[in-house]
């Protein structure tokens, strides 16, 4: 069964080094209408981070609210693995950068830090 989130109850955080980059990314690709996450099976542990860019909003999409005016969704199925997690894009070495999700569902990650488990 599909948990049922109330919209006013989703809890994804973006920090703002992440609002930035989106903003950016979405100013980059004027076609797509948002920007969604989501989780895909993969890896050794069981599942991957997915942000992709959608170029429209489907009915099991929940909007994420933000301190900006970017269009950010979550398939509603989805939220049970992501609520309450936070996204950052931060620096790394050599002037590379990622974004990086905080996610207090996870009870396990891979090694190689690229897939988790709930």
């Amino acid at each position: 069964m599909v948990e049922k989130f109330n919209p006013n109850e989703v809890d994804i955080t973006l920090t703002e080094a992440a609002l930035k980059h989106f903003e950016c990314y979405l100013s980059e690709h004027p076609e797509a209408e948002a920007l969604r996450f989501t989780v895909k099976k993969a890896g050794c542990s069981g599942f991957k981070y997915v942000t992709e860019l959608v170029d429209r909003i489907i009915d099991t999409d929940v909007f994420i609210p933000n301190a900006s005016n970017l269009k950010l969704v979550v398939e509603q199925p989805h939220l049970a693995y992501l609520n309450g997690m936070v996204v950052d894009y931060v620096s790394q070495n050599l002037g590379q950068s990622k974004v990086v999700f905080i996610n207090p569902n996870e009870s396990n990650r891979c090694g190689c830090g690229e897939s988790f488990s709930v």
